[in-house]
């Protein structure tokens, strides 16, 4: 049932994959006679949005030149777009690191416009390069983010499509009642939209993953709405695939192959309407195997021969496979026994070469019955353990799956309960001791009061004293934090900007070399700049900054991660403290990045009474002491650290990974 999965993602812009090239030569010639830059701009976009579906050099292309003018004219809004758009492709292309920086730059211009709808698209954008792998944290966060702004603003749109990606994700991790529970609650939001499209997406979503925990009545149910949805659309192809998912499911729940062939050829009729030929070409294929299910053999060699011919025309090995050994059983059940080999051997072959191991197991299953067939028990017999092989192995790997899944389940639920029991003991322990200090009070507390009293004067002198040095601390960070903004804010907006002018200049004079060179000098410029120009924590909560800049540093050849960072109360730490530290976080992930070779490292938060203690760990080469010396980002890290009256602790070997404790306080 998976590929289905994966296949009905594709459902979303499947009608539009036969758009018209006219209407991309209809926008070029508008484009071509407007002479304001706005108007440019929206007819640059509404090209790049229909060439998505037909030609990605051109949606590239566009995309590009959409950027380019965006950023002459100095126009925020389209300059997020054109970001935007360029992750749109990467992310179809396949490239998921550009992708994210691209949607990254997207979401900081949306935010640098208060484009609240912007915002919201761009953290669904960033889930959504997290569906198809195993970061479902990573693609909750950033869809939560942008779930909150869309309810906030009554986004609905937004909303079916944070709530279906988020189902297709569920799905993709097996986690079917989740699924529903998502792409149910995606639906209420198309149909608030009105989108008869949307509202099919969501039926028939609903319908395959009822179909996976076999509750086919419930399933048959959301089908049958989506292909009346697809009906009155009148799409073809969505029509098509809904004729399949009903195929499927009578010949999974009634066995009823007579129904399931007339919606296979009713999908059939549908796929050549709008020249899909691969789904045709499957749907045939399935024809044929319903009527050699009911024995009616001429009727079944008939379709299953057109599959053969349209595989091999189509260069599609994986239906090939299917077709050669449909054949081979048709002659087994005519006794036509050499000729059935010939075709399974084939398949044999190919499914080897492809790595198609059930194809592959099915087929020498099916020999093995033709081997005994003719009392050739020695190959029965090899073609038999072959088989066994391979189950065995799939079995294995799928166990092996199953295993690693419900052994991650049952950790975090043993964790959890290990919490539980531990709070409740704590809890316990708790009263005790306050039960036990009731009473000694209650004897005690004439001949302590004395005592008390002058104790708390002490402590009151003392504390009135190091309150006054950490105000005055603080007032020295916030008077040095101002003059780092002005200079960043001089940084970004001035000199950045000099610079890229420079670059265009250089450009236009075909210098490209030193053209580049000099938007290399503008980058840095621009990202010392955010070093020393934040965004205030007042728009943006610290513990959300500090994630973002984690993800912008997370990748595929490194792997960071987080935890506890939710569990402090930022609100009630001094900004000053909080844009340091967030300064040397960005400093340590930094080096981290560039200098440990580190695949994997760890920033773990913790509030401990009134402080906040920060342990970063990495895999990487470590260092030295001589390396800390002469480290300008530690050198930072230690002055950023004085300012506000912390510690920092460095612990780390060469070649075995490295720890530093940051302790801060805080309240």
């Amino acid at each position: 049932m998976k590929p289905l999965i994966s296949h009905l993602f594709i459902l979303f812009f499947s009608s539009f994959l036969f758009a018209q090239q006219g209407k991309i030569d209809s926008l070029r010639a508008e484009f071509k006679l407007a002479s304001n830059d706005t108007t440019k701009l929206n007819l640059l976009k509404k090209i790049a949005e229909e060439a998505f579906y037909i030609d990605s050099k051109i949606y590239i292309n566009v995309a590009d030149s959409l950027l380019t003018l965006a950023k002459k004219t100095n126009n925020g809004k389209y300059i997020a777009d054109g970001h935007n758009a360029r992750g749109r492709f990467f992310h179809q292309a396949g490239d998921d690191e550009k992708s994210k920086q691209e949607y990254l730059k997207a979401l900081r211009q949306y935010q640098k416009n208060n484009d609240q709808s912007g915002i919201a698209k761009a953290y669904g954008n960033i889930a959504t390069l997290y569906v198809d792998n195993n970061s479902m944290d990573s693609l909750r966060h950033f869809l939560n983010k942008a779930i909150v702004i869309n309810k906030k603003n009554g986004f609905d749109t937004n909303l079916f499509f944070n709530y279906y990606n988020l189902g297709i994700a569920e799905s993709n991790q097996n986690n079917s009642e989740d699924a529903i529970a998502s792409i149910l609650n995606a639906l209420k939001y198309a149909e608030k939209t009105k989108n008869k499209r949307y509202i099919a997406y969501c039926n028939s979503m609903i319908g395959i993953l009822y179909m996976e925990q076999e509750m086919y009545n419930e399933a048959e149910k959301y089908l049958l709405k989506a292909e009346n949805d697809f009906a009155e659309i009148e799409d073809a192809w969505g029509l098509a695939q809904q004729y399949v998912n009903l195929g499927k499911l009578h010949n999974e729940r009634d066995k009823d192959y007579l129904t399931a062939i007339n919606l296979y050829r009713k999908a059939v009729f549908n796929y050549n309407k709008i020249g899909d030929s691969i789904n045709s070409l499957v749907a045939i294929g399935n024809i044929g195997r319903n009527f050699i299910q009911i024995e009616k053999l001429d009727s079944a060699r008939f379709y299953i021969n057109k599959s053969l011919y349209l595989s091999e025309r189509l260069d599609n090995p994986d239906e090939l496979v299917r077709s050669l050994t449909n054949l081979g059983e048709i002659e087994f059940k005519e006794n036509n026994y050499q000729k059935a080999k010939q075709h399974i051997n084939r398949s044999i072959s190919i499914a080897k070469e492809h790595s198609f191991m059930e194809d592959y197991g099915e087929a020498l299953l099916l020999l093995s019955e033709i081997n005994a067939s003719e009392a050739d028990y020695k190959d029965a017999y090899n073609n038999i353990m072959a088989y066994k092989t391979i189950t065995d192995s799939i079995k294995s790997a799928k166990t092996k799956e199953m295993i690693v899944d419900i052994s991650t389940k049952y950790q975090t639920e043993k964790k959890e309960k290990e919490n539980l029991a531990l709070k409740q003991q704590n809890a316990v322990q708790e009263l005790a001791v306050q039960r036990a200090t009731n009473l000694n009070l209650t004897y005690g507390i004439f001949a302590a009061a004395a005592i008390l009293g002058l104790i708390g004067i002490f402590y009151y002198s003392k504390n009135r004293r190091r309150k006054l040095r950490d105000e005055h601390i603080i007032n020295i960070a916030r008077a040095k934090q101002k003059e780092h903004e002005k200079i960043g804010a001089d940084l970004h907006s001035t000199k950045a900007k000099d610079l890229e002018q420079i670059a265009d200049n250089l450009a236009l004079k075909g210098d490209l070399e030193t053209s580049n060179k000099v938007r290399e000098i503008k980058d840095k410029i621009r990202l010392l700049s955010h070093e020393l120009f934040q965004i205030p924590f007042s728009q943006e909560e610290f513990d959300d900054q500090i994630i973002d800049l984690l993800f912008q540093y997370n990748s595929t050849s490194l792997s960071i991660k987080h935890e506890g960072i939710k569990s402090i109360d930022w609100p009630k730490v001094d900004n000053s403290i909080k844009r340091n530290l967030y300064l040397i976080v960005s400093e340590a992930v930094s080096n981290i990045k560039n200098h440990s070779q580190a695949t994997a490292a760890k920033f773990e938060f913790e509030r401990r009474n009134k402080t906040i203690s920060v342990t970063i760990t990495d895999n990487g080469i470590g260092f030295t002491e001589d390396d800390l010396k002469k480290g300008h980002g530690i050198g930072n890290m230690r002055m950023r650290i004085n300012e506000i009256n912390g510690t920092i602790k460095f612990d780390a070997l060469k070649n075995k990974g490295s720890k530093i404790g940051i302790f801060i306080t805080a309240f």
